[in-house]
């Protein structure tokens, strides 16, 4: 399948039809990723599991939360494995992606908690910075994910990938957030008018978690392309220098050459500057031109 998200700088709406037809290509595939933990969340919604709350119960309800959690981490980062894997021309298969995803979810949720550390530590301190710093790691979880990295490594790949463009990358995320929220909003609405029950909430649960996964294909395909298009000005960046360096000289040939000026010169001014001698102006005898009477 061929994909623009490695040609060019993609603007708002090629995020949204590349991510759309990325995840068409592999929708069964997407669709188990986001069915699995639709499936375990429907269970928090069952009211019985919260009547007659013991020490077990609670104990239970805490590690199956961890467990949640991890399977949501795995199923999201194998998203992306399978996103990459479409816009490099090398499939991955499900198996292989969640394979490679579940030896990742560690690192993942390490390298996050390091990251929110941060973000609330600033925002201690003001509002400012810690939203400005929660632009600059917001591709933490895909450089974790794709790049084989994590801890602060990560943390500074996600914000080289923002710091020249950091107003771009928060309109982008602040429209794909709002679209995504539209959705959910009358996904929410539409299922509520016709039903209060708290079974059937199930449905409205698990459509919202399948277009989740579909907004994280395209957070994937913004992902990728930033993450291309860096690289290859780093390229240029490196080409550039490359011929500076072949055509500049470099400093031990630039002081060489600046001993020999500052030689030349003082050698010059020892030399004793000899007057030329002035000619003095020749008479010049006119000549009797008139004629003998």
């Amino acid at each position: 399948m061929r994909t623009i998200v490695a040609e060019r700088v993609m603007d708002f709406s090629d995020f949204i039809g590349e991510g759309f037809k990325i995840f068409s290509a592999r929708i069964r595939d997407f669709s188990i990723l986001s069915i699995i933990p639709a499936s375990l969340g429907s269970l928090f919604l069952q009211d019985r599991i919260f009547n007659d709350l013991t020490v077990v119960k609670i104990i239970f309800l805490l590690v199956f939360l961890v467990f949640y959690v991890i399977v949501g981490l795995i199923a999201g980062m194998s998203s992306k494995i399978i996103v990459e894997g479409i816009v490099v021309n090398k499939p991955v298969s499900l198996a292989q992606a969640v394979n490679l995803a579940s030896s990742k979810w560690g690192r993942a949720i390490t390298t996050q908690l390091l990251s929110s550390l941060i973000i609330s530590a600033l925002s201690l301190l003001l509002f400012i910075p810690g939203f400005i710093y929660s632009i600059y790691y917001l591709f933490v979880l895909d450089v974790v994910t794709l790049r084989d990295t994590d801890g602060r490594e990560a943390l500074k790949y996600s914000k080289s990938l923002v710091e020249e463009q950091w107003w771009r990358i928060f309109g982008i995320t602040l429209g794909i957030g709002i679209i995504f929220a539209i959705f959910n909003g009358l996904i929410n609405f539409v299922f509520g008018t016709i039903s209060e029950n708290l079974y059937f909430a199930i449905i409205p649960y698990a459509i919202n978690l399948y277009v989740a996964s579909i907004f994280g294909v395209i957070s994937t395909v913004f992902f990728l392309n930033n993450d291309f298009v860096y690289h290859r000005r780093l390229i240029r960046r490196k080409e550039v220098e490359k011929r500076r360096e072949e055509y500049a000289p470099t400093i031990e040939e630039y002081l060489e050459a600046k001993k020999k000026k500052k030689a030349s010169t003082s050698k010059r001014s020892t030399v004793k500057k000899v007057k030329p001698k002035t000619e003095k102006p020749k008479t010049v005898v006119k000549r009797n031109t008139r004629k003998k009477e």
